[in-house]
């Protein structure tokens, strides 16, 4: 437990979670300035159907009782 108290450690983690956040949202712009070139038709019905993996996915990674 001498992890707490390095502050080595602390600005890892910093510097990791700035990196996924800032990734993250680019992940997120990249994502939708493709999807925006698709017509307003296949836009809607990928939504719909794309959608359900992901919520899926998060749910089995982030409950409580995930590994």
């Amino acid at each position: 437990m001498d992890w707490i108290s390095d502050p080595t450690a602390w600005s890892a983690l910093v510097a990791l979670l700035t990196l996924e956040i800032v990734l993250g949202v680019d992940n997120v712009v990249f994502i939708s300035i493709l999807a925006s070139k698709l017509p307003l038709e296949e836009q809607t019905a990928r939504a719909r159907s794309d959608s359900w993996p992901r919520v899926a996915c998060v749910y089995c990674c982030c409950s409580p009782w995930a590994g």
